[in-house]
């Protein structure tokens, strides 16, 4: 009798979580024309050519299409807002694919030990707490896993991994990745940071998320009380790619988490078309900075399939990052990082000023290019 009753107060409590999702969702993704998950709904807005729907719907049928409402406004706006446009609207370039893109690019599935937990680095874990996003970018190293259709946890399933966590010691950083954490309800993300709040050896929770940029209402009051107080130290890492994306309500949305002692660091993708220009960066992270984001990474383009479009040689990044050394702050610049295909990790590939010359001196290359002599010792 007594297992009964637990079963049906577990039940019980799946109901209510669900329950409380939907309404948040309901709340902030509900309104009518609030955002654009389906091709038919971009002909309808007048974003894309009627003829050139059959052909999109191919890619949209193959990876997920969600933009928010936010980001419609701007790209309705016209050229202007092209770099926006160019993130998140499907593209028949998409289709096309070359022998080193693969669905798993950076080996997730190789360090999985079991669902929602990926364990590359000693002491720290990804937590992939669901697979939906606000936005959907068209170069997402997950493109083949994220959607709304895509690996999702359940309560039990977010059980385990906590318990996964709590066995292994040596973790002191958790990562809430996914999708976008935040587009879980405050209630969901209060329930996981409770738990890993009972675990001594976590020291820092990191949030990668995409959401005070693309839909800065979501950052609500009640979610800055979810995540205040933590026994860890929270850090929110904002993915940003264009200083276009930097809007007011952006900006309002970042300043309340700066305001309740959250640091923030952001991370860049390298694209070709959209930001793989000097200036362009350069304007990128002098605004991130005013925002009380500090420029992270800037992140080489994965070979995720169907996402060649976007990529620039290192050659390149090498030189942009090269001139940003001489045109901004130091506390403005990235690293410039790689993740090798594979699951073998991340590795800066920025440009080397320090060059051996013999054993007694090495050649030291300043922001203007000219090497002068420095003593190896």
């Amino acid at each position: 009798m007594l297992s009964c009753y637990i079963n049906l107060a577990y039940k019980l409590e799946m109901i209510r979580s669900a329950s409380e999702q939907l309404i948040f969702n309901v709340l902030n993704y509900g309104a009518k024309n609030s955002m654009v998950n389906n091709i038919n709904k971009l002909a309808d807005l007048g974003i894309i050519k009627a003829e050139d729907l059959t052909n999109l719907k191919i890619v949209t049928d193959k990876y997920s299409l969600s933009i928010s409402e936010e980001m419609i406004n701007l790209i309705k706006k016209g050229k202007k807002y092209s770099a926006i446009s160019k993130q998140f609207m499907p593209s028949l370039n998409e289709l096309k694919e070359d022998e080193f893109e693969r669905s798993d690019p950076i080996g997730d599935e190789k360090f999985s030990p079991i669902k929602g937990i990926v364990h590359r680095y000693k002491d720290r874990v990804l937590l992939k707490t669901n697979s939906a996003c606000a936005v959907y970018c068209r170069f997402c190293f997950r493109r083949e896993v994220v959607g709304p259709s895509g690996e999702k946890l359940t309560q039990e399933e977010t059980n385990e991994a906590i318990k996964y966590i709590r066995k292994h010691k040596d973790v002191w950083e958790v990562i809430l990745t996914g999708g976008d954490p935040f587009v879980l309800s405050p209630e969901k993300i209060g329930n996981i940071l409770d738990s890993l709040d009972t675990i001594n050896h976590v020291k820092i929770i990191r949030f990668h998320t995409r959401v005070p940029i693309v839909k800065p209402r979501i950052i609500s009051e009640n979610l800055l009380k979810v995540l205040s107080n933590r026994k860890a130290t929270i850090y929110i890492a904002i993915h940003i790619n264009h200083e276009s994306e930097m809007t007011e309500k952006a900006k309002e949305a970042c300043d309340k988490l700066a305001k309740k002692g959250f640091p923030l660091i952001g991370q860049t993708v390298l694209l070709k078309g959209i930001n793989n220009k000097t200036s362009t960066l350069e304007k990128l992270f002098r605004i991130m900075l005013q925002a009380k984001i500090k420029p992270y990474y800037l992140h080489h383009p994965d070979f995720a399939n169907g996402t060649g479009h976007f990529r620039v040689t290192i050659k390149e990044g090498q030189k942009i990052m090269r001139e940003l050394r001489g045109s901004i702050s130091g506390i403005a610049i990235p690293t410039y990082i790689l993740d090798i295909p594979g699951g073998y990790g991340k590795v800066p590939i920025g440009p080397q000023y320090l060059k051996e010359r013999n054993e007694l001196n090495n050649f030291v290359e300043d922001i203007n290019g000219r090497l002068h002599i420095y003593p190896s010792k």
